[in-house]
């Protein structure tokens, strides 16, 4: 089997392989056409809205996209579909700059840094997907060109890069590092390769912050903020590593975090040998600045799972931020794969284990938000049509969110990382379906949000009139407002 896998084939035939295993991977999303979070407001409004969060490529690219400057329609599948052929490139962009033959082997260990249950966060949207996967690509191919001494070119791609899609900016050190710990026993000069390279990320850090950032986001949009130095960056740090890599591993599920345990061992394993080699070893120059980067390599790996959270005051750890730790466990694989042909076989087996788990996952996945969103519509149907008939002429409120369907419940069981990509109703989702549907006087806002929970207090408190109730929610009266109480646990 493995002489098999381990047969060199042509670069055209491992785009092939691999566009073949992406889509296969994410044809669910192709299929079944889910609405996830933004896209059920983006599809009835027709909004953008991009620019405003300093993404302003995104903005444009889903202009040209859908041939239109106003107005953004639901075109989908086909970013879904286009993303696919988006990150089979991007895996040979990784084959033929980590491996010096390319093999099925090779395709599948590359292959895991795109068929992930972190980047499935990111296929699942509708109308920007395909940008999050240009910012992938964009990153990584800002480390081919760095690699290949283009500087002004290296530079142009990551601030794309974060115009695209911020988070992805951590997937760039993450493959300086694993070049660095790859050639650091057999070339010089590898330690000015990690400063130059530290150098030219901050550069299009700061060009992207101060052309883009400060340009287009808004100082009311809270998730802009920077954070503070101080102690409370050492504590955001640790914070931060234990909420990305807790959701890493449970991502995986029980089997996948055991093989994830496996592929970290082995890692440590050849990262503790190359340490011992550059320590005992007399004759290498700048020995200590080698040894101290080596060092900080791990450390350096581990903030890189945080990524701009790191610098972001209210960062919070949702799957389409984690993505970048996909490439950590590239990482984790290639630089085993190179040792020795043992090595190279058992990263080769765990990476299509890996990648039977992230398959799995993703159809799963897929099934649960389908039957989520087909038991969310029966509530909106419920909800509109006595909502619709009510001859009263109130304001209407929500708050909370609808429970998970019974089949929902039971894959997350199987596949803890469907507690990470929910799609169920809130009071956002729900209040532009609801006018969709003809509902009048629904109210959505950072003000209306605030009489919903004030809303909640007195349906709790005895204050309000129930008027409708059902296992899925409650309607309460107070004066000319009505609350939409979502769940069937009200008040607890």
């Amino acid at each position: 089997m493995f002489k098999s896998i381990n047969k060199e084939i042509s670069l055209r035939n491992a785009g092939l392989l691999s566009f073949a295993l992406i889509l296969f991977a994410y044809f669910p999303l192709l299929n079944d056409r889910i609405y996830f979070v933004d896209d059920i407001t983006r599809s009835i409004k027709g909004y953008f809205g991009w620019t405003e969060l300093g993404r302003p490529l995104t903005e444009w690219l889903a202009m040209l996209m859908t041939i239109n400057s106003g107005i953004l329609a639901d075109i989908t599948p086909l970013p879904q579909l286009l993303s696919i052929f988006v990150l089979s490139c991007t895996v040979l962009i990784l084959i033929r700059n980590a491996f010096s033959r390319v093999s099925i082997a090779t395709v599948l260990i590359s292959t895991t840094a795109v068929i992930n249950p972190l980047v499935l966060g990111n296929m699942l949207y509708r109308f920007d997907s395909l940008s999050m996967v240009f910012s992938i690509m964009f990153s990584v191919l800002a480390w081919e060109k760095f690699n290949n001494g283009k500087i002004a070119l290296t530079l142009t791609l990551l601030v794309g890069c974060l115009c695209f899609y911020q988070p992805a900016i951590a997937i760039f050190p993450l493959l300086v590092v694993y070049t660095y710990l790859k050639k650091i026993t057999h070339k010089e000069g590898m330690s000015g390769y990690i400063l130059k390279s530290l150098f030219v990320a901050i550069i299009s850090c700061l060009v992207y912050f101060i052309c883009v950032v400060k340009l287009t986001i808004k100082s009311t949009e809270s998730r802009g903020a920077i954070n503070s130095l101080g102690n409370s960056l050492i504590q955001h740090t640790l914070t931060g590593i234990k909420n990305s890599t807790e959701i890493a591993f449970n991502s995986y599920g029980k089997i996948g975090s055991i093989i994830l345990l496996c592929v970290s061992f082995i890692f440590i394993f050849c990262y503790l040998k190359t340490l011992t080699t550059s320590v005992w070893n007399k004759h290498i120059p700048q020995k200590n600045l080698r040894i101290l980067l080596l060092l900080l390599s791990p450390l350096a790996i581990l903030i890189c799972t945080i990524g701009v959270n790191l610098v972001l005051s209210n960062g919070y750890y949702p799957l389409r931020v984690l993505f970048p730790i996909a490439f950590i466990i590239f990482l984790m694989l290639s630089l085993p794969s190179d040792e020795n042909i043992i090595l190279h076989n058992i990263a080769s087996a765990l990476a299509a284990c890996l990648l039977f788990v992230a398959i799995s996952t993703s159809y799963a996945t897929a099934s649960s938000l389908y039957q989520q969103q087909r038991y969310d519509s029966y509530i909106l149907f419920s909800l509109s049509q006595y909502l619709v008939s009510s001859s009263e002429n109130k304001n209407v409120y929500i708050f909370g969110a609808t429970e998970h369907s019974l089949s929902s419940k039971t894959a997350m069981k199987a596949f803890p990382v469907i507690n990470y990509v929910k799609n169920n109703y809130y009071d956002m989702t729900l209040s532009q379906a609801l006018t969709n549907n003809g509902v009048k006087n629904v109210q959505f806002s950072s003000k209306a949000r605030s009489t919903s929970t004030d809303l909640a207090k007195k349906a709790c408190s005895g204050e309000a009139n129930k008027v409708y109730s059902t296992p899925q929610y409650s309607i309460y009266s107070v004066g000319d407002d009505l609350l939409i109480y979502l769940g069937n646990s009200n008040c607890k």
